[in-house]
């Protein structure tokens, strides 16, 4: 059944594909989800103006780092110090673009993740995480009044949304076990975001 979009449809699209860890960069978008490109620029005008729509910073996501050998070893190094995996696989479906430019100046993922310093073999050890240590980390953020939607979680603490994504597979299931209703959350922060904007446009 083909799928029918509106301006609403697009908009939590891009936010779901983000909360998987999917890119939302329009060049990777309009090869791999074309459908969604063009419905984007239908309804909202420009991918991204719905980027924008769905919460993120442009910029943020745009192409624009110029990689080299240091950054390609820096981005590693920094995914081992958040406590993110450094396998092949998560990283090719976390931040593809690293991976592509780690292969492009070490030929390989293996002899880049050597020259950041780390041991091959090693690669599942440095992801610190497991389901009980995010299902804690989840209840600390409630405990302590903190937001769980997933744009604000990763905004503030990435490690831990990538985290719940790749042991649970979304955000929302590591929610829900760790006892917290997906959808009371997003409206939640929905609530949140419309009362904040309220408040901007009465001063």
């Amino acid at each position: 059944m083909r799928q029918k979009w509106t301006r609403e449809i697009v908009i939590m699209t891009i936010k779901e594909r983000a909360q998987k860890g999917i890119s939302i960069q329009a060049k990777f978008t309009s090869l791999n989800c074309p459908n969604l490109y063009q419905a984007a620029c239908k309804y909202i005008g420009s991918w991204k103006l719905a980027v924008e729509a769905a919460g993120f910073t442009y910029a943020d996501i745009r192409v624009g780092k110029a990689w080299s050998r240091e950054l390609v070893i820096e981005g590693i190094q920094k995914r081992v110090s958040q406590g993110l995996a450094i396998s092949s696989h998560a990283v090719q479906v976390e931040d593809y673009y690293l991976a592509n430019a780690a292969r492009k100046h070490f030929g390989s993922w293996k002899l880049a993740v050597e020259a950041a310093g780390f041991n091959y073999k090693d690669v599942n050890k440095y992801q610190r995480w497991s389901k009980d240590l995010i299902i804690s980390a989840i209840k600390e953020r409630a405990k302590k009044k903190l937001p769980l939607s997933f744009l604000e979680v990763r905004k503030d603490n990435n490690a831990l949304h990538h985290a719940g994504v790749n042991h649970f597979g979304s955000w929302e299931a590591a929610l829900e076990a760790a006892g917290f209703d997906y959808n009371k959350v997003i409206k939640l922060w929905y609530f949140r975001r419309r009362s904040k904007y309220c408040r901007v446009a009465t001063k």
